[in-house]
């Protein structure tokens, strides 16, 4: 646990509109009696509502942009829009920091004051309005309203997007701030949002649903995703000119325990109703808190607002056939068990996998062997046919896990023990065109892979999530997948991502581990006929916010002369972050895995570490121990500098312009690697 620390004394404000002194005057009243606070955080819109954004800004205003006045404390603020709200943040830049106002940004997550504050500024963008009708036919001459009717136009939009400020979010802002969120490795404190999200009255009783002057119809989905999404400690909100502080509530236990979840609504500044417009926190950094603390859940707290209405909505789409499939290459799984039993093998190509077995015979160990590394496409009498070499077959038992995939592991029993002890010397033999480990029965119990965590909904490399971006996915295998990152550094740049949500590489089973090597020779091999060496690197980060990490190993193919420098430029690139990193030596010409892993258990055991990935097959290994910061940007920096483009390194300046153009990249990287694809090889 981290050292306690002192809560943070946060002033919360609603929208300004323009009403800055009124509300820094008020803020020093509450300073001077229940204070020192240590900022104040504005949601909503802090300019004067409509006008010209490249107006002045108010007389009174001016004075705070230039630093001549100061605020009574650090105000930071969204709602960088209305009138005079561009030429205000112009102004702000040009103070260079001398003002002690701060405009947050577009969406993000920052560190302020040692609390993670997540935010979006801006308003959903308004519907255009629907084209006018096609003129009426030719009006004859003197006959009113033939040109009257064909020069309406569509209203301009009253702010255009061009310059600072954010009027409306965009889809590539609510990227961002979900990627921040990917990538931070604590929990939320506060998330902000110039809009209360849709369904945030949801899952309350009958008697606390209803607050009067709502509009639902201003609420806005893309508040209620990142909520889902950041499970913030507080959730902070204007727009609706209404305070509104909801029962807490309980956000999915994602693996690291349940969060809860506390909505603020707040009124305008100055508002006739005199609804609160201002609120106070005292709010310790979760970085300080326990697991336990973190995990606490208040009493009165109700479900998720956004699960129920979630929930609900999957069934609605999926309708009574749907089988609650989710998986997104998958066809939908049925229940264990319900395959058409012994002899079957699972139905025809394209359906659903199916658990083998047949319940009527009875179990002898004896004369069992376990089989790894089964291709999922193998049939029941694809299994047969190899072992029946050594003896009758009496049983297959191959299960399928919680997505509908058949296991890559089977028992099969034979005749006898004299048939099994005959079967073990197909260990190493093909199936399918890949090589099968076969091992007693009793041995292989021992050695069977232990259960991977749950898909953790949200995660962006489960699999099962519908968060995953399909397009981005270059090749599935049996326990691992290849994807393009989506801030690529360079068009080599690639993920090699196990299906299952395992912490680390060191974390993984054999099968997976075996298979995620496989991909990075096959990945070495296609950069080699570009010319190009492999680099990479793995991170380890504990999350305790997203039901922990997700391993995900980052490549690219780097030049030879860049090649020979990969070794120096990790070290010096962490010694500049006050790290010195382990050299573990290639063994014929590849990374061993057995070698890192090892050195990795021994070193941090399951704590967190950093794996440097050599063009020449070695390794670098640094264990992370608590309370080190490693930079969480250390290994893209060398990438990105490996490749001679070191503005790289910060994935914002990698965004593609849209989902096209991140589609005709992934396709571009799966014809260079199609040829080298281990799946295609089957």
């Amino acid at each position: 646990m981290a050292a306690a620390a002192k809560p943070v004394k946060v002033l919360l404000a609603g929208d300004v509109g323009g009403q800055l002194p009124a509300l820094l005057k008020r803020v020093e009243a509450v300073n001077s009696k229940s204070g020192p606070f240590d900022l104040l955080l504005c949601v909503g819109g802090f300019f004067a509502p409509g006008g010209d954004p490249d107006a002045e800004p108010a007389a009174d205003l001016r004075p705070y942009l230039t630093g001549e006045a100061q605020p009574p404390i650090p105000t930071y603020f969204l709602g960088a829009y209305g009138n005079g709200s561009r030429a205000a943040l112009r102004a702000l830049s040009a103070a260079g920091g001398a003002s002690g106002l701060h405009y947050l940004g577009r969406a993000g997550v920052v560190e302020v004051k040692g609390l993670n504050v997540a935010f979006l500024d801006g308003r959903r963008r308004p519907p255009k309005p629907r084209p006018l009708p096609p003129p009426p036919p030719q009006q004859q001459e003197g006959e009113p309203g033939g040109e009257q009717q064909q020069e309406q136009q569509p209203p301009a939009a009253a702010e255009e997007e061009a310059g600072p400020g954010c009027a409306y979010y965009s889809p590539e802002d609510l990227e961002s701030v979900k990627r921040d969120l990917a990538e931070l490795a604590g929990d939320v404190d506060l998330l902000l949002t110039c809009e209360w999200p849709d369904g945030v009255l949801g899952a309350l009783p009958a008697d606390q649903a209803a607050v009067a002057g709502v509009q639902h119809g201003a609420c806005a989905p893309a508040a209620a995703e990142l909520a889902t999404l950041a499970r913030p400690r507080y959730h902070v909100a204007g727009g609706q000119g209404v305070f509104h502080a909801r029962a807490p509530y309980t956000n999915p236990d994602l693996g690291a325990g349940p969060r809860a979840t506390r909505f603020i609504g707040l009124a305008h500044v100055g508002n006739a109703g005199k609804q609160k417009f201002l609120h106070a926190l005292g709010l310790a950094p979760s970085a300080s808190q326990s697991p336990e603390q973190l995990a606490a859940v208040p009493e009165g707290a109700t479900a998720s607002p956004y699960q129920q209405r979630r929930e609900g909505k999957r069934a609605a789409e999926a309708g009574p056939d749907d089988g609650g499939a989710n998986w997104r290459w998958q066809a939908p799984k049925r229940p264990r068990g319900a395959g058409p039993g012994a002899g079957g093998d699972g139905g025809p190509p394209g359906a659903p996998a199916t658990a083998w077995g047949n319940a009527g015979v009875a179990k002898d160990p004896a004369s069992t062997i376990f089989v790894k590394g089964i291709s999922f496409s193998a049939t029941l009498a694809d299994v047969e046919g190899l072992f029946s070499q050594a003896g009758k077959v009496v049983d297959v038992r191959r299960g399928v896990d919680d997505h509908g995939r058949p296991n890559s592991w089977a028992h099969v029993q034979l005749e006898s023990p004299d048939a099994a002890a005959a079967a073990l010397r197909l260990d190493g033999g093909m199936l399918l065109g890949r090589p099968l480990s076969v091992e007693p029965s009793n041995q292989g119990a021992r050695a069977r892979p232990a259960a991977p965590a749950q898909p953790v909904e949200g995660c962006w490399f489960c699999l099962s999530s519908p968060d995953v971006d399909v397009s981005l996915v270059a090749s599935v295998g049996d326990e691992s997948y290849v994807a393009i990152d989506k801030g690529q550094i360079a068009p080599t740049h690639a993920l090699v991502v196990p299906i299952e949500h395992y912490p680390s590489l060191a974390a993984l089973p054999p099968a997976a581990a075996d298979e995620v090597l496989r991909y990075l020779s096959s990945l070495r091999a296609a950069f080699a006929a570009q010319g190009l060496q492999l680099a990479g690197f793995e991170r380890h980060l504990a999350l305790r916010s997203k039901g922990g990490n997700h391993c995900h190993v980052n490549v690219v193919g780097v030049s030879p002369d860049a090649a020979a420098g990969a070794r120096e430029a990790f070290e010096r690139q962490a010694e500049a972050a006050g790290f010195e990193l382990e050299h573990v030596p290639p063994k014929g010409g590849q990374l061993d895995r057995k070698a890192p892993a090892a050195r990795v258990q021994q070193l941090a055991g399951s704590g967190e570490y950093f794996l440097g990935l050599l063009p020449d097959g070695g390794a670098l290994i640094r264990p992370i121990r608590r309370g080190e910061r490693l930079p969480m940007n250390l290994g893209r920096q060398v990438l990105a500098g490996l490749v001679g483009a070191p503005e790289r390194a910060d994935w914002r300046a990698c965004a593609k312009a849209g989902p096209a153009e991140e589609e005709a990249e992934a396709e571009r990287f799966k014809a260079m690697y199609k040829k080298f694809d281990i799946m295609a090889q089957q």
